[in-house]
C-alpha cells in the first residue's frame, strides 16, 4: 500500500489517490520535488509561502509591516493588568506572580504547573472545553494529548524523528536531531558588527537585552530572580553577628599572672638599689642561710 505524499506522512494513501485521508483536501507546493503543504500561493512557507523580510539580505518571514521581528515588527505582548507590573501576563490578564499560573495538580502543591492537565469546564454535549473545541487528540488510545502533526502528539510521533540509526530524538534539520547534526541557530545581537547572543529585544546585555537589578539607583544586570548578585534575597537576611570569645580564667592561670607581676616587681626593685645595699642584702640572705 502506497504512503501518502505529503512530506513526512506515513498514513497509507487513499484508494486511487495519493494523498491520506488527512490530507486529501490538502494541496502540495508547486515548486517541483516539493512535498510540502501549501500556505498560501500555491506555495509553501519554504518556496515563498509567506512573504518575507523586506530588510535587505534577510530571508526571514515578514511580522507586521514588511519586515522581521529582528528588523523592526513590534510584538504586542499583553502585560499584567495589575498597577505597576510590566511582567507578561498569562491567565486572567495576570502575570505568573499575580495570580495568572496554574496550580499543580498534586494535593498539597503550591507550585505552578508547567505542563500537562486543562482544568476548564466542558462544553454541554461535549468533552472539550471552549478552548479545546477544535482541537482533536491523538489517535493512540489512552494519549490525551493534543495532535501536532498526522494525527498524533508530539510524543507518539507528531515530529519526525531523528534519521540517525538507534536515535528516539526528534529532527530539527536536515532530518537529524541537534546531536547529530543539525546547526542551532543562535539569535545574534541587531547592533552592527556585534556577534554576541541575543537576548531581550535582539540585543546581547552589553547592549541593552539584560534585565536590571530590581533595587532602586543598581545599575547593575539581574542574575536570578529580577535581582543582581549583590542584591539577591539570601544577602538580605540579617546574619547574626556571632559574640567575641571571652576567655576564661582559671586558678592556675590567675597564680601564674601574680607570679609574674611579683617577679617584675621584683626585678624592679633590686634594679633600684646600690652597690652598698646589695652587700648588706647578701649578708642578710647568707645568715639566714646556716
Amino acid at each position: 500500500m502506497n504512503q501518502c505524499c505529503f512530506n513526512s506522512c506515513g498514513n497509507p494513501a487513499r484508494p486511487n489517490s495519493d494523498k491520506c485521508d488527512f490530507h486529501r483536501n490538502r494541496r502540495r507546493c508547486i515548486i517541483e520535488g516539493c512535498t510540502n503543504q501549501v500556505l498560501a500561493r500555491q506555495r509553501c512557507v519554504r518556496h515563498g509561502g509567506k512573504p518575507l523580510c523586506s530588510h535587505f539580505g534577510c530571508t526571514a518571514n515578514a511580522r507586521t509591516g514588511g519586515v522581521c521581528s529582528r528588523h523592526g515588527a513590534a510584538l504586542q505582548k499583553r502585560v499584567c493588568s495589575v498597577d505597576g507590573c510590566s511582567r507578561i501576563a498569562h491567565r486572567k490578564l495576570l502575570c505568573i506572580r499575580h495570580g495568572g499560573g496554574r496550580q499543580c495538580n498534586i494535593q498539597g502543591c503550591s507550585t505552578h504547573a508547567r505542563s500537562g492537565g486543562c482544568e476548564n469546564p466542558c462544553r454541554p454535549n461535549s468533552d472539550k472545553c471552549h478552548f479545546h473545541r477544535n482541537r482533536r487528540t491523538c489517535v493512540i488510545e489512552g494519549c490525551p494529548n493534543q495532535v501536532f502533526a498526522r494525527q498524533r502528539c508530539v510524543r507518539h510521533g507528531g515530529k519526525p524523528l531523528c534519521s540517525h540509526n538507534g536515535c528516539t530524538a526528534n529532527a530539527r534539520t536536515g532530518g537529524v536531531c541537534s546531536r547529530h547534526g543539525a546547526a542551532l541557530q543562535k539569535r545574534v545581537c541587531s547592533v552592527a558588527c556585534c556577534s554576541r547572543v541575543a537576548h531581550r529585544k535582539f540585543l546581547c546585555i552589553r547592549h541593552g537585552g539584560g534585565r536590571q537589578c530590581h533595587v532602586q539607583d543598581c545599575a547593575t544586570h539581574a542574575r536570578s530572580g529580577g535581582y543582581c548578585w549583590r542584591h539577591r534575597p539570601e544577602n538580605a537576611i540579617e546574619q547574626e553577628i556571632p559574640e567575641p570569645l571571652v576567655e576564661v580564667k582559671t586558678e592556675e592561670s590567675i597564680k601564674e599572672e601574680e607570679m609574674a607581676t611579683i617577679s617584675c616587681d621584683y626585678s624592679a626593685w633590686i634594679d633600684a638599689l646600690d652597690a652598698t645595699d646589695i652587700e648588706i642584702l647578701d649578708l642578710v640572705i647568707e645568715a639566714q642561710s646556716y
